[in-house]
């Protein structure tokens, strides 16, 4: 059914959408507001940026679940399921676990911090508790795109 091949469509647009907002973010419009901002300036359009996108990262999400458990349920379970797609599945909800800590953790404190003006301490927490988070997803994320375009070929090397 045509309806079906949209599933994994949808998986992998969900997927690149949320690691190349990642990337966005944390390798171009970070660095570019440090370098052209000063720091008060820089906190607001940092916590617009972050409550913008990570608006869209809960919806990335819920797309990757229901597509990516409907692709298993394709195959007609998680046992038939090839070597990667496990890979897949646990580095995607160590990655939505990570995010969810970032959100509610260090997020809401810098929401805090930035609504109290306290600028160095949001700047801290993007910097000691939010960069390394962002970045460890960062990583995993360009990992799962590798696993989900390439891994299907892994069985046959």
């Amino acid at each position: 059914m045509f309806w079906m091949s949209l599933i994994p469509a949808f998986h992998a647009l969900a997927a690149v959408l949320w690691v190349g907002g990642i990337f966005l973010v944390f390798m171009v419009l970070r660095p570019s507001a440090a370098a052209t901002l000063e720091p008060a300036h820089r906190i607001t359009l940092l916590r617009e940026v972050f409550s913008r996108f990570f608006r869209w990262v809960w919806l990335f999400i819920a797309v990757i679940l229901v597509t990516g458990y409907s692709e298993i349920w394709m195959l007609g379970s998680m046992a038939k399921a090839p070597p990667y797609i496990h890979l897949m599945q646990a580095v995607g909800l160590f990655m939505i676990l990570a995010f969810a800590w970032l959100y509610f953790m260090p997020y809401k404190l810098l929401c805090k911090a930035a609504d109290a003006g306290n600028t160095e301490l949001a700047a801290r927490i993007i910097n000691n508790n939010m960069k390394p988070v962002i970045a460890t997803n960062l990583v995993l994320g360009i990992c799962e795109v590798i696993i989900g375009v390439a891994g299907r070929y892994w069985s046959l090397v």
